[in-house]
């Protein structure tokens, strides 16, 4: 009775001195620490692409923050839609239209951040939709009439460049790939699977603490 008691003292023993010790993981999270928000973000411009072998033109718009000056990432929403679409449908159709939206989770990586041209590459994934109607009125109603739409995978890669002409507001442009799957009820994946352009307008703000960092390190340089 007594090697029993003495053995489940000496388990307990090595229990609180096991706990006593910070426990260690074996995956590397140090980095995550060094992560911090040095900007947000606002933009909104103007977009045009490729759908149904039809140019379509419309605005886009994101938000987000930008995470020790290298990487970007944001919400964003993209609406295009075009009046020249005529598809085979059993409904009259007086004045169509042929719309297309977008809401993705979109991640840039920023090249020269705080210089005059800054230079990034969006990557953005989520999905997209695509609704034909018929834009209509009458005398008691303003309304559309939807005769088919469709919800699939939106997938987007690209090259974009900003101008910095002032602190807080920059003028760029992007050219992506726009890749979808799943697109079968108003179209194809090859008829949305096409490349796109955006012109837009950019304001930055950035977090008090890297304007204080900046500052020590423009007063290191002289």
């Amino acid at each position: 009775m007594k090697k029993i008691i003495t053995v489940i003292l000496l388990l307990t023993t090595i229990s609180v001195s096991a706990q006593e010790k910070e426990p260690h993981s074996i995956i590397n999270v140090d980095w995550l620490k060094k992560l911090k928000t040095t900007q947000m973000i606002f933009d909104g411009g103007y977009t045009e692409g490729k759908i149904m072998n039809e140019t379509f033109h419309g605005g886009t718009m994101s938000f987000g923050v930008v995470i020790n000056d290298f990487w970007y990432t944001v919400l964003s929403f993209d609406f295009m839609y075009s009046r020249d679409v005529m598809l085979d449908s059993t409904i009259p159709v007086v004045n169509p239209r042929y719309a297309y939206s977008g809401y993705f989770l979109n991640n840039e990586f920023i090249i020269g951040s705080k210089s005059a041209i800054t230079l990034t590459l969006p990557v953005r994934v989520g999905v997209g939709y695509a609704n034909y109607y018929d834009k209509y009125s009458d005398s008691n109603t303003n309304q559309r009439k939807s005769i088919a739409d469709d919800v699939f995978f939106d997938a987007e890669a690209g090259c974009s460049v900003y101008i910095n002409f002032l602190k807080n507001v920059s003028l760029g442009g992007t050219a992506k790939y726009r890749y979808t799957y799943d697109a079968e009820r108003i179209g194809t994946d090859a008829d949305f699977t096409q490349f796109a352009y955006d012109v837009k307008l950019r304001f930055r703000f950035f977090t008090p603490e890297s304007q204080t960092e900046q500052k020590k390190n423009d007063a290191g340089k002289l």
